[in-house]
């Protein structure tokens, strides 16, 4: 009982080398009167105090070994005198490592003396070459000097060279990329400029004819074709406008939040009365909530041209569906802007010549090339951190997608 009172007293005033003397001495009597369940819990004690002291109890684990065996616990019992052998192995070789290191330092300092009385002597033997020396080692230096002066010139003069040549190199790729793409822009401006001119040729023509005629019913009908022309005129100088400003590099995507349902719905109300007069049915689907981090006006000019080739390439009857929704697999963070048609559809080659770096001027089985709207769509889609594919639509038509990064 007094020994316990040691053990708890011991613990009470924070003294743990008290604690482990009270503790060793408590489970040495335990364990002389057989109380072998108690000299195991006491011994398990000493040993946590000792390791806390960072010290090693032998006779502690002796005694857990011995109590545990009298419980009739043998595997554990192994396990504990498996462990103090251990330890006691491990301070033995702490012990040693700690001595051979010691003679391992003594060692290595008077090695590094004798070294240091060596290269003392040898240096008073070289300091008298070195003096012979100085002389021819000075003239030498500065012939070195000379040499080293006209090399590093001449490597100056080379690098320069070379800059100079690779700069070279790099604005004539530029000039010849420059001219290709000049050459192009006046392509696709050529062919779709063409369209609504000869659309007004034609309207005038017919304009003349009816009214020499009288003919009242078809004359009110051109307003309309008008109309529809006049608008495929204001987009292509719209694009142009865009593309231009956007070369100069004075575009500059502003993103911000946007109701991806909304921007759709808007485009399917400006082309509301052009698919009515061509007898196209024109759908919103989406997500209402879905929003979208994109530049409004970057984006409306490609819902624009999308949906206006779509209207060009849909049959009377077809339909042309605006969708909203999140991107999955690879598009997955991105909302997917998808314009899709019920027209005849596009070859493999065609779409392959759309989604290349210079898409076609004319793709057969539609009214207009992909021309400079795609270009245009194209480079503000990427100006957005996002992308424009090109692709078949199941069960016929074509498929355009843009993919956008999602609002945060």
């Amino acid at each position: 009982m007094l020994l316990r009172r040691n053990v708890a007293l011991a613990r009470r005033i924070d003294s743990p080398d008290l604690e482990a003397n009270a503790l060793h001495l408590l489970m040495t009597l335990e364990l002389r009167q057989q109380q072998w369940a108690a000299a195991a819990a006491t011994a398990q004690a000493c040993i946590a105090v000792n390791e806390a002291l960072g010290g090693l109890d032998e006779d502690a684990y002796t005694v857990l070994a011995e109590a545990q065996a009298q419980l009739g616990r043998w595997r554990a019992a192994y396990e504990t005198s498996q462990r103090v052998v251990s330890l006691r192995d491990s301070v033995f070789s702490s012990e040693r490592d700690a001595t051979l290191a010691k003679l391992q330092t003594e060692f290595d300092t008077e090695r590094k003396e004798l070294r240091i009385r060596e290269l003392k002597q040898r240096q008073r033997l070289q300091q008298e070459q070195a003096n012979r020396q100085q002389q021819r080692l000075w003239a030498l230096g500065a012939i070195l000097v000379v040499v080293l002066l006209g090399l590093a010139v001449t490597a100056l003069l080379y690098r320069r060279l070379q800059r100079s040549q690779a700069k070279i190199a790099r604005q004539r790729d530029e000039l010849a990329q420059a001219r290709a793409t000049q050459d192009r822009l006046y392509a696709l401006i050529a062919h779709d400029l063409r369209s609504p001119v000869v659309a007004f040729t034609g309207l005038a023509d017919l304009l003349n004819r009816y009214v020499v005629k009288g003919d009242t019913v078809r004359l009110a009908g051109l307003g309309g074709r008008i109309r529809q022309a006049a608008q495929s005129l204001s987009e292509l100088l719209d694009n142009l406008l865009n593309w231009a400003v956007s070369q100069r590099g004075e575009l500059v995507a502003q993103p911000r939040p946007l109701r991806a349902a909304a921007l759709l719905a808007d485009i399917a109300a400006l082309y509301e009365s052009a698919a009515l007069a061509a007898d196209v049915e024109l759908r919103v689907e989406g997500e209402e909530g879905l929003l979208v981090q994109a530049d409004e006006q970057m984006t409306r000019t490609i819902l624009r041209n999308l949906a206006g080739n779509a209207l060009k390439a849909t049959p009377a009857g077809g339909r042309v569906v605006l969708r909203a929704e999140r991107g999955g697999g690879a598009a997955a963070g991105q909302a997917v802007l998808r314009v899709v048609d019920s027209g005849p559809g596009l070859s493999a080659e065609a779409l392959a010549q759309l989604n290349g770096p210079a898409p076609a001027l004319r793709v057969a089985g539609r009214e207009s090339g992909a021309g400079l709207g795609l270009l245009l769509s194209r480079a503000f889609a990427e100006a957005q951190r996002g992308s424009l594919v090109i692709a078949a639509a199941g069960g016929g038509g074509t498929e355009a997608a843009v993919r956008l990064p999602l609002a945060a």
